[in-house]
């Protein structure tokens, strides 16, 4: 899944909170003390500013801890591709820059700037589809599956997509009781775990899927209907596997 950031940092300029400030660093004005033309760099710190202001806004009511993360200008913005049938919603990762042990919040927006925290609460993304969306081919349903489970995962816990036994991912140094289970569960899983697919069913399709989750492994069927609402089955197929648990481990 695509993520566009949203600069909040940016040569030139500094954004300044959610508050829609921005402080512009060097000279100003040209010759004859005129106002100097807006340069890109400092429409893109307004732009930046501006999505701060929207996003702080919305959450002020839906989770206040988060609208005061942003507003206090200590977290940087991911904006993440959404899939065409959610037209109308913008979909934010938010990534704290003074503590990177804080976990990643993911939230969406729509165009009345009603705020939803998708992260940890897979429930709450039939928010996006109510009233019905159009999935009408194998793809877009792949696409919406794969889009649910990156926005609604724990993001206190390192969960990551895998296609292949060899997507898992593994400490650097592992002592000899690890590296045996290690290769006993590469042996076993190999030939399980795969590329997501898709089959159809009467009312839209099942999305096959594995994802990597701290030690374990879960294989998911998630179903998707032609309106789009979305039900995941979760299975952990393997526990206990000396995994990474944290980015770089």
């Amino acid at each position: 899944m695509d993520t566009r950031r949203i600069i909040t940092h940016v040569r030139g300029a500094l954004v300044i909170g959610a508050l829609g400030m921005v402080t512009v660093l060097g000279g100003c004005g040209g010759a004859g003390g005129g106002a100097a033309a807006t340069t890109p760099t400092e429409a893109a710190a307004t732009a930046a500013a501006a999505v701060h202001t929207r996003l702080a806004e919305a959450l002020a009511e839906v989770n206040p801890r988060l609208s005061r993360q942003i507003t206090a200008a200590t977290s940087d913005l991911n904006e993440v591709s959404v899939p065409g049938m959610l037209q109308g919603w913008e979909v934010f990762e938010i990534v704290r820059i003074d503590n990177p042990h804080i976990p990643t919040s993911i939230v969406a927006i729509d165009g009345a700037d009603r705020a939803v925290v998708l992260s940890g609460h897979p429930e709450r993304f039939a928010t996006l589809t109510e009233g019905g969306v159009q999935v009408d081919t194998p793809e877009a349903a792949l696409d919406l599956v794969g889009f649910f489970l990156r926005t609604t995962r724990d993001t206190s816990r390192l969960v990551y997509p895998i296609a292949t036994v060899d997507d898992l991912r593994w400490p650097t140094r592992l002592n000899a009781d690890q590296t045996s289970i290690k290769e006993d569960a590469i042996a076993r899983l190999r030939e399980q775990i795969a590329s997501p697919s898709t089959t159809e069913t009467s009312s839209g399709w099942t999305i096959t899927s594995w994802t990597g989750d701290q030690d374990t492994v879960v294989r998911h069927e998630t179903t998707v209907s032609k309106d789009g609402a979305v039900t995941d089955a979760a299975t952990t197929i393997a526990e206990g596997l000396p995994l990474q648990r944290a980015l770089g481990g």
